[in-house]
């Protein structure tokens, strides 16, 4: 049903390809922290992302072309929980498929890596994430007000959650049960 989507394994050659989407204005403008537009600093961020045990990370594809990124972060490895980080790079990629994307990374943060609990945090200046939250199954947490900054003002930051057993529930909508690496969930 979602053959369209695919993720594959981050390699340092992918280096220009991360560094030219995190720091194109379309993604940018949406995420907490900012990244230099250094080549030498990005390659060497794959290569100690490689040798972490509380992080992992996948190119995102979409009809076999590599259109995104995302990844799982533990932030409480005692209480199970983490953070996805998720950026289509690929301004021409079809809003109707790139909105599932999220599918393979639920599954691959739940039912691989073991996690109770996913918690995102999403800028105020970020409509269409914020409405995919409840798309994808999360609960809004709270917002946090003034705590990031953005063009020299401080804004809100909204969090969500997802449990893994609401997910294991709401995943049934989508019918999709694989990880990352096509291993069923």
């Amino acid at each position: 049903m979602y053959d369209f989507l695919s993720y594959r394994t981050i390699h340092e050659d992918d280096a220009r390809r991360l560094l030219d989407w995190r720091t194109a204005q379309h993604v940018a403008r949406s995420m907490l922290s900012q990244v230099e537009q250094d080549l030498g600093k990005q390659s060497q961020w794959i290569r100690q992302c490689a040798l972490r045990n509380d992080f992992a990370h996948r190119i995102i594809r979409i009809e076999g072309r590599d259109v995104g990124y995302c990844s799982i972060t533990v932030r409480d490895p005692t209480a199970g929980i983490g953070e996805l980080g998720v950026y289509i790079g690929e301004p021409d990629t079809p809003r109707e498929l790139s909105i599932y994307n999220f599918l393979g990374t639920a599954n691959h943060a739940f039912f691989t890596m073991g996690l109770a609990k996913l918690v995102n945090r999403i800028l105020c200046n970020n409509p269409r994430t914020l409405k995919l939250q409840s798309f994808n199954g999360y609960l809004p947490a709270g917002v946090l007000p003034g705590v990031a900054q953005l063009d020299g003002q401080r804004v809100d930051v909204h969090l969500f959650e997802l449990s893994r057993q609401r997910w294991h529930e709401f995943r049934m909508k989508f019918h999709y049960f694989k990880d990352w690496d096509g291993n069923p969930t």
